[in-house]
């Protein structure tokens, strides 16, 4: 495997020590593809644990058992029917399980995407769920980043369902790859306004054992902040409201302008029928108004909804924060403000339209 990230899943299905995950260094060395000193430096250690098989180097697909003899001589054994591996002898260092060092690599990680650690042992490295520790923290409002490392898209999906339930607020969640990253995975992430990353697109792992971020977590994460959420609506309102603004000016002389159509469909919506009948048009023409009102605004209907009022609580603040309310006689979306004779007044006029018998409604 040309990344080291990919052996912790592959593990994942297989060698297991209680909350880490586990084998001899042939194994690791096996899947890592020449990272192995690097990770043994950065985040694995070695136990005191004795293996009890050992990987074939043929690749035949089965384990070798490991005999241990009163004597001191280890050896691992084929166990194939029929048997067609020699015994492969062993030192005592060969058989000792290794294993992930989730505190170890918590801290890699949040070193090199510059946040907080979540602590320096499992009780303070928090364990979420099976597979599942919090390593870091991010921003002011100590947005979550979780770390899991699983072996299936079954249960990664049911962590991500946990962790939805369970924290009930944002968080950054990173896996070794994005393989078992699905549409409904990312539909349960997008609900929480959570972020998924994975270690592998972002994280790179140097031989000494440091590890070295592509982009730091104030660039990767920082979109899923409250703050940084709530600026980038206040940006899209202000974008949104010079495009209201700019309608606004060219309603003269057009059959169901795009800012009556706003007012209409946005702000009051109502159906494209009850709009048409507002502007007196054909509900084709309406239909057509719409999609020409999206493209204005690179926001469907439902999204413009979504803010259409703030808009227009913006336009009202622009106007002085007067008290908005329809002309009498006027089109819809022409504001009067409480002093009629105020002449800063920048809304429409009360146009009058003319159109010629047997136009086309385009």
């Amino acid at each position: 495997m040309s990344s080291p990230w990919r052996c912790l899943e592959t593990l994942a299905a297989g060698y297991q020590l209680n909350t880490s995950l586990a084998a001899v260094p042939a194994k690791w060395r096996e899947l890592v593809n020449g990272h192995y000193d690097g990770m043994l430096k950065a985040f694995l250690r070695t136990t005191d644990q004795p293996a009890f098989s050992y990987p074939c180097p043929q690749e035949c697909g089965c384990a070798h058992e490991i005999i241990r003899h009163d004597s001191g001589r280890i050896v691992a054994v084929c166990r194939c029917e029929p048997w067609n591996c020699d015994d492969i002898p062993l030192t005592p260092a060969d058989t000792m399980l290794v294993e992930l060092n989730w505190p170890k690599l918590g801290r890699a990680i949040a070193s090199a995407l510059d946040c907080g650690a979540s602590g320096t042992s499992h009780s303070n490295c928090t364990a979420l769920c099976p597979g599942t520790f919090q390593v870091a923290t991010f921003g002011g409002a100590g947005l979550p980043v979780v770390l899991t490392i699983q072996q299936d898209r079954a249960g990664f999906a049911g962590v991500v369902a946990h962790l939805v339930a369970t924290l009930k607020e944002r968080f950054i969640l990173l896996a070794p790859t994005s393989r078992l990253l699905d549409a409904n995975i990312q539909a349960m992430l997008k609900s929480a306004r959570a972020g998924f990353f994975s270690l592998e697109a972002n994280l790179e792992l140097l031989p000494t054992g440091r590890l070295l971020a592509t982009k730091r977590a104030g660039e990767l994460f920082a979109p899923y902040l409250p703050e940084k959420e709530e600026a980038v609506k206040q940006s899209e309102f202000a974008w949104a409201f010079s495009v209201l603004q700019r309608l606004k000016s060219k309603r003269a002389g057009m059959k169901a302008p795009l800012y009556d159509v706003f007012v209409h469909t946005v702000q009051n919506r109502l159906s494209f029928r009850e709009a048409a009948e507002k502007c007196e048009c054909s509900l084709g023409l309406m239909a057509t108004r719409v999609r020409e009102m999206e493209k204005e605004f690179r926001l469907s209907l439902k999204e413009l909804q979504a803010f259409g009022s703030t808009m227009l609580e913006m336009q009202t603040a622009v106007k002085g924060e007067r008290r908005r309310k329809h002309k009498p006689g006027s089109r819809a979306g022409a504001f009067a403000d409480d002093n009629p004779d105020d002449a800063d007044d920048d809304s429409a006029p009360a146009e009058e339209y003319r159109y010629e018998e047997g136009g086309q409604d385009d």
